[in-house]
């Protein structure tokens, strides 16, 4: 028996709407707290009227705070370049559906498929149109909601972690 089978397209406008979870790090405070120590250097420099170094660290404060932005926006045009690739459209169609000990992912536009076990799943999240849902070795599958009824929209992430109890629900 399979079940939450939906199928659809993936292409910019869904990569954007799930960005914010492709690129989630748990070391994230690493990299505010860096900001912080440069901003403070800098700040001292340009008290100290040391302007090279005040500039130097200025600029290094904007790139870390900018990198992130900087990496989605890069992964989502190489994503979109190798969708272009494969189909004149440059967007994949697939379907996925839940059977009773993983998940079936047939790519529609390249005829291919795959299947990936619940144990292997660390991540889910939801959007206003989609279910994000990302594996361990970071592969992710989008399940659309519009083919979904509203039972098993609200049922889904319950689903989900009742198959794989250390699955982490993002917000």
């Amino acid at each position: 028996m399979d079940q939450y089978r939906t199928s659809g397209v993936m292409d910019e406008a869904a990569l954007r709407e799930v960005q914010k979870y492709l690129f989630r790090s748990r070391l994230d405070w690493v990299r505010w707290i860096a900001v912080a120590v440069i901003a403070v250097a800098a700040l001292l420099a340009f008290i100290a009227q040391d302007w090279f170094y005040g500039i130097l660290y200025s600029v290094l404060v904007a790139f870390f705070c900018l990198f992130p932005r900087l990496n989605r926006m890069l992964y989502i045009k190489n994503q979109v370049s190798r969708m272009k690739e494969t189909s004149s459209e440059g967007v994949t169609r697939y379907e996925s559906f839940f059977t009773v000990d993983s998940i079936v992912l047939r790519n529609l536009t390249i005829h291919g498929e795959a299947s990936m076990r619940y144990e292997s799943l660390s991540v889910a999240a939801s959007t206003p149109n989609l279910f994000f849902v990302m594996s361990k070795s970071r592969q992710f599958l989008l399940v659309f909601k519009e083919c979904l009824t509203p039972e098993q929209r609200e049922s889904f992430l319950p689903f989900l972690k009742e198959k794989c109890p250390k699955l982490k629900i993002m917000r």
